[in-house]
């Protein structure tokens, strides 16, 4: 990313760098904003299909093995039925 001039690089895990957030459009009915957290996985939205298990996090992100495994051993089951 380049910052006043100079490439800098920037690790989403621990900092946003030089990027900030920027407010709503105007003329948005979003009344917040994002803000970066290290809060572990809480819940999440998937969509299935016949062949297909879309999902709007990543299963690394689950807090334990045991979720894990049952995550992907429940989308196992729906696309192998």
């Amino acid at each position: 990313m380049l910052v006043d001039g100079a490439l800098t690089a920037t690790s989403f895990e621990d900092g946003l760098g030089g990027w900030t957030r920027a407010p709503a459009p105007e003329g948005s009915r979003v009344t917040n904003n994002w803000a970066r957290t290290q809060k572990a996985f809480e819940e999440g939205a998937a969509t299935t299909t016949e062949d297909t298990v879309f999902t709007g996090f990543g299963a690394e992100g689950l807090t334990t093995a045991e979720m894990r495994s049952d995550f992907v051993g429940r989308a196992m089951d729906h696309l192998l039925d």
